[in-house]
């Protein structure tokens, strides 16, 4: 058979938490939870089990009804961190709201230790209404000692009050959801944006290093040329210089320096000796006998 409460239950437990001042970021700071960690707190904190949640929200109700007694309780268990400390956490919670039970009487719910194993559904925001009504009484209590109160005369009177009273808190609740509401919202925004910049970071300055590694390949590139080009420039002045009479030689050319002088020799005298006149002749004779003998050989061969 399933357990059903009043869908009104979980929007009451929201707006007694609010009505107390419940910072949900202060007390996912105090239990140690980074920002970064997504905790679903709001009205329906509890459709679905919810550890972190449950974590926060009693020690909130907790410590408002008695600062004294739970820093003394959970010393040794707040924050949960782990398994050890999990446990002891559930034991202290389930004690303590037994005590409370056991004063109320039957307008408090059993609480069972199963509860506090898987904190959602609708058992677990029946008992956290109760605790949290319970706790808001005391505060209530606490605040109204010292304060003359006057009776009304009539019960319409009483109504009256409580709608006016009633309606105020809702007000204020509403408001207070909502500033949590926008804010929450806010710093998800701000969350998702601060990680888009990080990773446009990330890439800008991987980007920057293969930038730096190509200018650092083209410098020692362009040194590499330069050195070469230096070398060959060292052979072109080389050649050059080895090749300086020949230029000299082609630029009197193309300067029309040629052809100025002719040597004329009429005027000398060439002695020739007889010796080598005889011997010249005779090598014209055989010269001649055999280009004779070469004719006459082709001319029987034909």
């Amino acid at each position: 058979m399933s357990f059903s409460v009043p869908s009104w239950e979980k929007d009451h437990l929201w707006m007694y938490l609010c009505g107390m001042k419940f910072d949900a970021l202060a007390a996912a700071a105090a239990a140690h939870k980074s920002q970064h960690t997504r905790i679903n707190l709001g009205v329906n904190m509890f459709e679905k089990p919810n550890k972190d949640a449950f974590y926060i929200v009693s020690h909130f109700l907790f410590e408002k009804l008695d600062r004294a007694r739970c820093k003394d309780a959970f010393r040794f268990c707040w924050p949960p961190l782990d398994k050890k400390q999990d446990a002891e956490y559930r034991k202290v919670c389930l004690d303590w709201m037994r005590e409370i039970s056991d004063e109320s009487g039957s307008g408090f719910p059993q609480v069972a230790a199963s509860l506090f194993l898987s904190p959602g559904g609708p058992k677990f925001i029946h008992l956290m209404y109760h605790f949290a009504r319970y706790v808001l009484t005391q505060e209530i209590k606490k605040d109204a000692i010292g304060i003359n109160l006057v009776r009304p005369k009539s019960s319409e009177m009483v109504i009256a009050r409580h709608n006016m009273v009633y309606g105020r808190f809702l007000k204020a609740c509403q408001k207070q959801d909502l500033i949590l509401g926008d804010f929450q919202r806010r710093v998800l925004a701000l969350t998702t944006e601060i990680r888009t910049l990080k990773s446009e970071c990330a890439s800008m300055e991987s980007e920057l290093q293969k930038m730096n590694r190509i200018a650092i390949w083209d410098h020692s590139r362009r040194e590499n040329v330069v050195k070469k080009v230096r070398s060959i420039w060292m052979v072109v002045m080389d050649t050059l210089s080895s090749l300086r009479q020949e230029k000299e030689i082609l630029d009197s050319i193309l300067k029309g320096d040629v052809d100025l002088y002719l040597l004329d020799g009429t005027e000398v005298l060439v002695k020739i000796p007889r010796r080598l006149l005889a011997r010249v002749e005779e090598d014209m004779n055989a010269v001649g006998q055999i280009y004779c003998w070469c004719f006459i050989m082709g001319k029987l061969w034909e």
